[in-house]
């Protein structure tokens, strides 16, 4: 269970998520988290080059940081659209690119990255393919060592599923989500054809999950959270949880098609309770089936962060 935690790197970078309230995390803290996770046998930390200065404080945690095997990192290419109306613009995507690549080399104190996903799934085929072909140049000339896609929508996954040489996905997947269930078999047999890792990311909704606030709820398009909070509650006693955070990381970490979980942390006792929640067995399939047949629907607009009233 503990082996799924990934370590997301978006606070160390940056101020994020609707109930963090400590801003962003120092570099003394970052260290500090860096180096438990370490110790913890964690296998990937998450980053992105649109995640403030993330990468170099992760990059020089890292460095000194002594350690046999270090978590693999996985960073993110930005959003390109914003070259599209460049007179040369497919020339000009390919030197973004590179300088992409070649700046989170330099920050992360690398000379090939581990894992490099796009940050939006329409850049997989924007310009007739021509990024996602020249990341894959960029592999063949060992600048990095695998691809992936970060995906909002069920649509977008279907997209990044039917590419064969994605090796990662990223997903937000909550114990509330329930956009993804019709595409779980497709996964499956994926799965057991090729590599693939789907990881899932937002597992607290951006900390909405472990909390009873409604102006929260209200910010992420709730009017009444009132029946939400009771059948979390239900459901954490049910699962003999004894937190919401356990709940919420247990019940990801207990589907067998989700191979990680990227979570946030806003400091060292933070990472040290996502590590304590994630202790012990799974959940039984009979837990997990009652919690997707009986969770209260939500609208996109609530499970998705971008159109938030934030």
């Amino acid at each position: 269970m503990i082996s799924k935690l990934i370590v997301g790197g978006a606070q160390l970078g940056i101020d994020y998520g609707i109930t963090n309230q400590s801003g962003q995390v120092s570099e003394r803290e970052a260290l500090c988290i860096l180096e438990a996770a370490v110790n913890t046998g964690i296998n990937f930390v998450d980053t992105a080059r649109a995640y403030g200065n993330s990468e170099e404080v992760i990059g020089l945690a890292l460095s000194q940081i002594a350690a046999d095997a270090s978590p693999k990192i996985i960073t993110k290419i930005p959003a390109l659209e914003e070259y599209a109306s460049l007179p040369d613009a497919k020339k000009a995507i390919k030197r973004v690119i590179d300088d992409y690549v070649l700046c989170s080399q330099r920050a992360l104190k690398v000379s090939s990255l581990d894992v490099v996903l796009l940050h939006r799934t329409t850049d997989l085929t924007s310009w007739d393919g021509l990024v996602w072909e020249k990341l894959k140049s960029l592999k063949l000339q060992g600048s990095l060592h695998s691809l992936g896609v970060s995906v909002q929508t069920y649509d977008e996954l279907l997209l990044a599923l039917n590419e064969p040489d994605v090796e990662f996905i990223q997903l937000p997947l909550n114990i509330l989500d329930w956009r993804w269930d019709k595409a779980v078999p497709l996964i499956r047999k994926i799965k057991s054809e090729r590599f693939l890792q789907i990881h899932a990311r937002s597992v607290f909704l951006q900390g909405l999950l472990l909390t009873d606030d409604p102006v929260l709820w209200g910010k992420a398009n709730v009017t009444e959270c009132s029946d939400i909070i009771l059948w979390l509650a239900k459901v954490q006693e049910l699962a003999q949880c004894s937190t919401l955070r356990e709940l919420c990381l247990k019940y990801v970490a207990s589907l067998d098609w989700v191979d990680g979980i990227v979570v946030g942390v806003d400091s060292l006792d933070q990472f040290t309770q996502n590590v304590k929640s994630l202790k012990g067995v799974k959940f039984s399939q009979s837990i997990s089936d009652v919690i997707s047949s009986t969770r209260p629907i939500l609208d996109e607009s609530t499970l998705n962060p971008a159109v938030w009233n934030t």
